[in-house]
């Protein structure tokens, strides 16, 4: 399956048009919000953090041929992924749950607050946001408030994640439609992927993100191809080089794509 057969300019366009209109709102959001970092330095980080538009376009493209009627998201950053995939799929209008520790991520202390501001106008109608982790998680829970000021001790990001929910596979619900952009570890990418096969409704996707660009990511997808094989379509989108798109040819990180067959 291509998801980047016969592309029409218009479309392209037109959500290059949404795309910018999404990061000038996050671009917004964020000069508003006060920060011991500099501007430029806070707008470097969400980018480098936040869907490249190659990506983007493509999982609009996988959205749009499954047209799936609930979507979970693991790790939303500062919303501009949940905000594009409500945008995206405005036509059918599904309700999509977001689930995110809100633990310090770059340089943002309180990642949830930039989530519900840039998505007011969908939350909580059909936006659910879930304050937790998605399975297990290691020692990168550190790694942020180690590196970045304030710096904090582990003793208090142990305090600060205690009363954090764990999403693991008992969990009463099933999605259509699975994003995961979480810890990007091998072992945790494969944890995420063990715990949302259970979640997936029949015909369902999983869709993984920065699956060119993190080594982890894309390892855990050849062996998840090599665990199914024939069972499922196992692909990585993001190797763009179709005229149409050479404009739009910032640093794209892929997208993981699987599906079980028959």
């Amino acid at each position: 399956m291509d998801m980047l057969t016969s592309l029409n300019p218009f479309d392209v366009y037109s959500r290059f048009r949404l795309y910018g209109h999404i990061w000038g709102e996050l671009r917004d959001l964020i000069a508003r919000t006060e920060s011991s970092y500099p501007l430029d330095v806070r707008l470097a980080h969400a980018a480098h953090g936040s869907l490249k538009f190659p990506d983007a376009y493509v999982l609009a493209q996988i959205l749009l041929r499954y047209r799936p009627r609930t979507i979970l998201e693991i790790g939303s950053f500062l919303g501009f992924s949940t905000r594009w995939l409500l945008e995206v799929t405005r036509d059918w209008s599904p309700v999509i749950t977001a689930i995110d520790p809100n633990i310090r991520h770059r340089v943002f202390d309180s990642p949830r607050n930039f989530v519900e501001e840039l998505n007011s106008g969908f939350y909580p109608g059909r936006l659910e946001i879930v304050t937790g982790f998605f399975g297990s998680h290691d020692g990168n829970v550190y790694y942020d408030y180690e590196h970045y000021e304030p710096k904090r001790d582990r003793a208090y990001v142990n305090e600060l994640i205690r009363d954090r929910a764990a999403i693991d596979r008992p969990w009463d619900r099933k999605f259509d439609f699975i994003f995961i952009d979480g810890d990007h570890s091998y072992e945790s990418v494969m944890n995420n992927f063990e715990t949302a096969i259970g979640l997936l409704n029949e015909k369902g996707t999983i869709n993984f993100h920065d699956a060119l660009s993190w080594t982890d990511v894309n390892r855990a997808l050849k062996d998840i191809k090599t665990e199914y094989g024939e069972k499922a379509d196992v692909s990585v989108y993001g190797r763009i080089d179709r005229m149409l798109l050479r404009p739009f040819r910032v640093q794209n990180d892929g997208i993981g794509f699987f599906r079980l067959l028959g």
